[in-house]
């Protein structure tokens, strides 16, 4: 009745994904669109269902072949990442907790570079039909004696990341990082806070209290329901 093509990748926790289904009798035409897929060992099968919905597996580890287009440019780059502000160890080094992925699953090396310092992740880590480079268990830090990162100052570091295919660059990106000596995450009270506004409000607040979180060197942000009406 109908014949389904399911193939898979060759990382070790992959499941069989399901392509197409195509009909015909007594021949049908088959055609399989790799663009898209991740370059890989990639493995295929056939199952066969009749008019009743019984099925037969036509597969042997023959039914393989390798993609290598090196056509997806692109990747997702989670460590570092340009909405964490970072702040010095008590090493005053710079942990930017490395986590990349890409979208094939051929690359062999993540190369992590600044203008003084670089990185390499040779170990790619497989998770279903993927894989991903990550500096967990061999922190990867920027010594910060580079960057001139002073008191409450806060300094860039451009990052540029490339993707290896053996010796072959696949593409890069670059993404910019904020650091700062030290981030403050206590919570501060203040009390008898005047406040003057420009349509002549004025109000005097004593004995209560507004209050301030996420205090990071030069900002501040605060939380008061002032139950005006202006």
């Amino acid at each position: 009745d109908y014949v389904r093509l399911d193939y898979k990748y060759t990382t070790p926790n992959s499941d069989w994904i399901t392509y197409n289904s195509f009909a015909g009798t007594p021949i049908i035409n088959i055609s399989f669109n790799i663009l898209n897929l991740r370059d890989d060992n990639i493995t295929f099968r056939l199952v066969g269902f009749d008019d009743l919905g019984n099925s037969k597996e036509l597969y042997n580890s023959d039914f393989w072949f390798i993609k290598d287009f090196n056509n997806h440019l692109d990747f997702v780059i989670s460590e570092p990442n340009t909405e964490t502000l970072y702040e010095l160890d008590f090493e005053d080094m710079i942990d930017i907790g490395i986590e990349v992925y890409p979208v094939d699953n051929d690359i062999s090396k993540v190369v992590v570079e600044t203008i003084y310092e670089s990185f390499e992740l040779t170990s790619p880590i497989s998770e279903d039909d993927h894989i991903y480079f990550s500096d967990n268990g061999d922190n990867k830090r920027l010594n910060a004696t580079f960057y001139d990162i002073i008191g409450e100052e806060f300094s860039s570091i451009p990052i540029t990341i490339k993707l290896y295919q053996d010796a072959a660059l696949i593409t890069s990106k670059q993404i910019i990082i904020t650091v700062t000596d030290t981030i403050f995450d206590d919570t501060v009270n203040i009390s008898n806070i005047d406040i003057s506004i420009s349509n002549g409000f004025h109000e005097t607040f004593d004995n209560e209290y507004w209050d301030l979180y996420n205090v990071s060197n030069r900002f501040i942000e605060m939380e008061k329901d002032l139950n005006y009406l202006f």
